[in-house]
């Protein structure tokens, strides 16, 4: 089982979290510093992401970017960017 690290909480980064999750993989997104509203909201909504409109597992764990550097101190493996733009 590896450790990634998925930098971007939106429709990019959520969905490639899943197969890393279906493959026992310790999966953790991180959210860049403009999506901290959007983590509170997602926390909220009971982890149903309002793109793809499903529930991100419990087992991924989400984060907001001041968590960035203490996340990186630990034993990663995979350093994933789901980072896209309009």
């Amino acid at each position: 089982m590896a450790k990634i690290i998925i930098i971007g909480a939106g429709a990019m980064g959520s969905a490639f979290s899943l197969p890393c999750l279906d493959n026992n993989h310790d999966t953790i997104i991180i959210g860049t510093h403009l999506e901290n509203e959007f983590i509170d909201n997602l926390k909220d909504n009971n982890n149903v992401h309002p793109s793809l409109n499903i529930k991100i597992p419990e087992e991924i764990k989400i984060f907001k970017f001041n968590k960035f550097e203490e996340l990186f101190k630990s034993n990663v493996e995979l350093i994933v960017l789901g980072i896209s733009s309009k």
